[in-house]
């Protein structure tokens, strides 16, 4: 049977009357959101502004509306989830997401609003000069509240307009200048905000007998604040030197070598304070060495395992978790190895192939052995390779 085009509208339009209605542009599927703003004692706040959007879509799609003398507004929305920013001068901004706006109803909605409180004050530099065009920013502990923010005059002087009573972070920030966190709790007296210039800090490294490592190699890295950190360094014989060092607390990781192939590491935490050429000193005076340690890497049946990289990782103990220790050689034909001057704790050993493909072969833990130079027995992670007696 051949179909016209006529009649399969015909059946599709017929069909279509089963289907849940869709929703159809036009005011007919419109309802009035009626809203009321109040302040913390239940009055009406009025000129209130209300931008309302749709839960899914950005806050660019917001339809606005405010408030009579009454308090009151309306907008006209379709049914679905919505959320809303209600702004007032001398209140502080809030956000509702939790809308909901359904078919033929009547919804009401009364919104309340918690009064700002003052906070001002002036930056200046470690002199007590004034510091213009300074950022600063006030992060409230209360959930939900919205950051606010502004920027020094010529006289260092700023306000800050719709802070929230309570707990907060006041962030403070120029470019070339130590960034600046201070905590504060709202309301208060002016502050006096005192900012410095970038510092410099110079780390040398002591070995276990107290003298300097010349030449030393050290790294720094932030705690406090990582973004925007692009500081330098240069080698020296005292050892080495980071420059533009915004003042906060940095982790300090150096290294000493007691022998080729083994490395010792130490982590510490050193606060750098504004615009001083700091200095400090990682130390391993009195760190012990296990001396030189020997040994035969041999499979689980006994078997030499030759010609592979060795790498020994010192396991962290409860009295040294700053201190970390490495060292790395590779077995001979007998599957014989030597560390020289490892630290005195257990630690990993991994066995690996010397293709480039850094494919672990064998794992062991052990302590560093006696001059014996006993086996020690790696099991495989995988494929366990063995050179053939």
């Amino acid at each position: 049977m051949r179909w016209s085009w006529v009649g399969l509208v015909a059946v599709v339009l017929a069909c279509a009357g089963t289907r849940p209605e869709l929703e159809t542009p036009g005011p007919a599927n419109e309802v009035t959101w009626v809203f009321r703003v109040v302040d913390p004692g239940g009055q009406p706040v009025s000129g209130a502004r209300v931008s309302v959007w749709r839960a899914e879509l950005s806050q660019d799609n917001a339809l606005p509306g405010m408030t009579d003398a009454k308090g009151t507004g309306r907008v006209a929305l379709k049914p679905g989830r919505y959320a809303a920013e209600v702004q007032a001068r001398g209140f502080v901004t809030a956000f509702r997401t939790d809308i909901r706006i359904a078919p033929d109803s009547k919804p009401r909605m009364e919104l309340s609003l918690a009064r700002t409180v003052p906070l001002s004050g002036r930056v200046v530099d470690t002199e007590g000069k004034p510091l213009n065009s300074v950022w600063l920013r006030f992060v409230s502990s209360t959930v939900a509240t919205p950051l606010v923010q502004t920027s020094s005059d010529t006289q260092g002087q700023f306000t800050l307009q719709g802070v929230a009573a309570g707990e907060g972070l006041l962030y403070a920030s120029k470019a070339d200048w130590s960034w600046h966190r201070l905590k504060v709790v709202t309301p208060q007296p002016e502050l006096t905000i005192v900012m410095g210039q970038h510092s410099s800090l110079l780390v040398r490294v002591v070995d276990p007998e107290g003298r300097v490592v010349p030449n030393s190699r050290s790294f720094v890295k932030p705690i406090d604040r990582n973004v925007g950190i692009s500081h330098a360094s240069e080698q020296t014989a005292e050892g080495t030197r980071h420059l533009r060092l915004p003042a906060q607390r940095y982790r300090v990781s150096a290294s000493y070598a007691p022998a080729s192939g083994c490395w010792w590491d130490r982590t510490v935490d050193v606060d750098v304070p504004p615009g001083q050429q700091a200095e400090f000193t990682v130390s391993f005076e009195g760190v012990s060495s296990a001396g030189v340690w020997t040994g035969r890497a041999v499979t689980p049946d006994g078997k030499p395992l030759a010609g592979l990289v060795l790498r020994a990782t010192a396991l962290k103990t409860p009295e040294g978790g700053d201190l970390m220790g490495e060292c790395m050689t590779t077995t001979d034909p007998d599957g014989r190895f030597e560390l020289r001057h490892p630290l005195a704790r257990p630690y990993k050993l991994a066995l690996g192939s010397m293709d480039g493909l850094r494919r672990k072969m064998g794992v062991a833990e052990q302590a560093p052995s006696g001059p014996n130079g006993g086996p020690v027995v790696f099991h495989p992670p995988g494929a366990l390779l063995s050179q053939p007696e």
